[in-house]
């Protein structure tokens, strides 16, 4: 590794092409260990074994021995076979020049052949320094496509000392190092030799996760290199206006080739004589034959693709300016669109809180869990706006038939408006195959609330014929099924705790039912199951970090719309605190664990905050005008809550005695015009469907445009 990592250095710092093609292009596989550090060996030897000497009869015994003790002739056995034992291990260890048989051995391996496995040392064949500097086994001229013989390089390079350019004339690429294609070449140099001494450790046995506690110099240069890359890579991305236009002689892209690997279409850059320093001068030949290698290695292709065939994208995002600036004068970057290709609407979704970018969505007739992880990754978002890079992560995704549907789409806002199936491109259905890859499809219908669990891979659902199912992520039935089917109201409403161990639930009859969670243990009957509201209950939620108290919001009759409840006194003395507010009943509260204050949204628009500590209405504004409030949620970070109204509108809060209004999304999930069987089929979907903030102040909202959105916020602490 250090012989190796001096001559590459070198070769680096000088630009010398000639020790760069030879030190990348060797495989550093067993040949090479064997060559280069030798080794021991075996040698199987066979021969025809000398047959021994036909022993002397025995003398005739006279009586008298004959009748001696029988233990005279049991030694002359016993040495006979000692003897014959001898010479089997000396012939087999010395092979036919081994002594003979003693007298009176039998000769029964007479003219049979000897095999013998000899171990020798092999010594090494070449230094490290004349292997590497040896001309490699690649074919230049059939393989790259390179006239060009390595043998006349030193008569090149003298040529090449005694040219001199004029002050005035501008270097070309082969002999510029500043140049586009050198900035290229270094990125792939750098990339090479890690794969290099990858491939290296691999037949020394050496892991990568092992390298910081076997060879620590070792893993540090790997670090290292990789600094280097991440460098490389920020150059050539840095360079002024990009790929210059003419870089290559062709740089054509088929965009007939529509089967086949995603990075076929870009099969130019291979061609024969398609380099960066096609030219007579003939110094650049050992240029372009070092570029003709790094461009047809598998695993550098996309470098070369991506930063000669990409454009280059802004330095931000353009914000939208329209609907979406804030009242202190700063704009939302925009949102992120997910949509059904048959235009179901989507009503409820939820994000798994232990594998972060875990997504289920319900359209009414569905579950679809995906993963969204690579569109809530800032830094790596260039394939949402460039075909050439998602070219390149789609040749990175292994394809699932069972999987891979075209069911959901992922929209920007610069994309048509109109997003049904006949005016989806094929780059945006491409780029939702990369950014909506497909977990698991569940056919089940009627689902409209959903909740993911805190801390464990489950998330429960509430739907329209009162059943209530806690579902395990990837699973394809449910883990338990609390409440069945068809004899309760529809569920308005499902929640777990902060620490996950019960959920609850409420429904159109204004029932409150919560239930015990326990890993590993069936969910039975709730344990508290209680009439909230005596017409119909819309909203439940804990308070904070506790789970036995909660409040509901519903109709009841005295207009005792909001109720505080503890389940751990008896069911008769369980609701604790009542509020009159909203007429014609609340519809949906929500808690700030700071203020103690309770916020709870009406039919006409109007939100109350309600004095915990008191117990008693602190203040009340007009939210909306001619609208419900639809659903109230706050941000984990305790800086702003989030209204959404029964025309689509969002609005967002900030989180003080006196809330200041901050961001206003007017029409963000409006009901679009037009009349849809599938909507009627859908169940009535108005305005805002339900809003979640992670902790990242991401956004997610659904509606009736039939849309899930994602947009992310800007610090409300700097904003105001």
């Amino acid at each position: 590794v250090a012989v190796y990592l001096s001559l590459f250095t070198y070769a680096f710092a000088a630009y010398d092409s000639r020790w760069l093609f030879r030190l990348t292009a060797h495989h550093l596989d067993t040949r090479m260990f064997a060559t280069v550090f030798g080794g021991g060996g075996e040698k199987l030897l066979s021969s025809k074994s000398a047959p021994p000497p036909r022993p002397k009869p025995p003398r005739p015994k006279s009586p008298a021995a004959r009748d001696s003790s029988p233990l005279s002739i049991d030694r002359l056995t016993t040495a006979i076979d000692s003897s014959s034992i001898r010479s089997k291990l000396n012939a087999k260890l010395f092979g036919p020049g081994s002594p003979a048989l003693p007298n009176g051995a039998p000769a029964s391996n007479i003219g049979s052949m000897v095999e013998q496995t000899v171990l020798r040392w092999v010594p090494p064949k070449k230094s490290l320094v004349s292997f590497f500097s040896s001309k490699p086994l690649t074919n230049v001229r059939d393989e790259l496509g390179v006239e060009y013989d390595s043998e006349d390089a030193v008569s090149e390079a003298a040529e090449s000392d005694d040219e001199q350019l004029d002050e005035n004339e501008l270097a070309p690429q082969h002999s510029d190092p500043s140049s586009y294609a050198w900035a290229i070449l270094r990125l792939a140099l750098v990339k090479q030799l890690i794969f290099r001494l990858q491939q290296f450790l691999s037949l020394c046995g050496q892991e990568s996760c092992d390298l910081a506690a076997n060879a620590p110099r070792i893993d540090a240069i790997m670090k290292v290199l990789a600094l280097w890359e991440i460098s490389l890579a920020e150059d050539v991305r840095n360079v002024p206006g990009g790929c210059p236009p003419g870089f290559l002689p062709r740089s054509t892209v088929d965009v007939t080739a529509t089967s086949g690997p995603s990075l076929h279409k870009y099969r130019t850059i291979i061609e024969p004589g398609n380099t960066p320093f096609e030219t007579d001068d003939p110094t650049a030949l050992p240029v372009r034959r070092l570029w003709a290698y790094l461009v047809r290695q598998e695993h550098l292709m996309e470098i070369f693709i991506r930063y000669i065939f990409s454009r280059k994208q802004p330095d931000k995002i353009e914000s939208r300016n329209d609907q979406t600036a804030g009242v202190f004068g700063s704009a939302l970057p925009e949102a992120y669109k997910i949509v059904q290709r048959e235009q179901d609407p989507l009503v409820a979704f939820a994000l798994s809180q232990t594998n972060r970018g875990w997504l289920v969505v319900s359209t009414g007739r569905e579950l679809q869990e995906m993963d969204i992880s690579s569109i809530l990754d800032g830094n790596k978002l260039d394939w949402l706006y460039d075909t050439t890079e998602l070219d390149i992560a789609l040749s990175e995704m292994k394809k699932d038939p069972l999987k891979d549907n075209d069911d959901y789409q992922l929209l920007m806002e610069k994309d048509r408006k109109e997003s049904a199936a006949s005016f989806m491109t094929a780059f945006i259905v491409d780029r939702s195959r990369k950014a909506l890859p497909k977990l698991l499809k569940r056919q089940v219908s009627g689902i409209r609330r959903i909740d993911a669990h805190p801390s464990l891979p489950y998330y429960v659902s509430g739907a329209s014929d009162g059943s209530v199912r806690l579902w395990e992520w990837g699973i394809g039935q449910p883990l338990y099924t609390p409440r069945p089917a068809s004899q309760y109201a529809k569920v308005t409403k499902v929640t777990f705790s902060a620490n996950g161990n019960k959920f609850a639930a409420v429904d159109g009859d204004g029932l409150l039912c919560l239930w015990q969670v326990s890993h590993g243990m069936p969910i039975r009957k709730p344990f508290f199951n209680q009439k909230c509201h005596s017409k119909s209950a819309a909203d439940v939620r804990f308070l904070g970090s506790a789970s036995s108290l909660l409040v509901t919001a519903g109709y009841g009759s005295g207009e005792q719309n909001l109720a505080l409840w503890d389940t751990l006194l008896p069911n008769n003395k369980a609701i604790i605190q009542t509020w009159s507010c909203h007429p014609e009943g609340a519809s949906c509260v929500m808690y700030l664990p700071q203020q103690q204050t309770l916020i709870s949204g009406g039919r006409h628009g109007e939100m109350c905050f309600w004095d915990l500590r008191m117990r008693q209405l602190r203040s009340s504004i007009k939210a909306f005008d001619n609208a419900t409030v639809k659903t109230l949620v706050g941000d984990p970070n305790n800086e702003f809550f989030i209204a959404g109204s029964s025309d689509g509108d969002i609005k967002i809060w900030s989180q003080d005695a006196t809330p200041q209004l901050v961001y206003a999304l007017s029409g963000e999930h409006a009901a679009r015009g037009g009349f849809s069987l599938r909507q009627v089929g859908g169940g009535n979907v108005q305005g805002v469907q339900q809003v979640f903030v992670d902790d990242q102040q991401r956004v997610f909202s659904c509606g009736a445009d039939c849309s899930l959105k994602l947009r992310a916020l800007p610090s409300i602490l700097h904003s105001i």
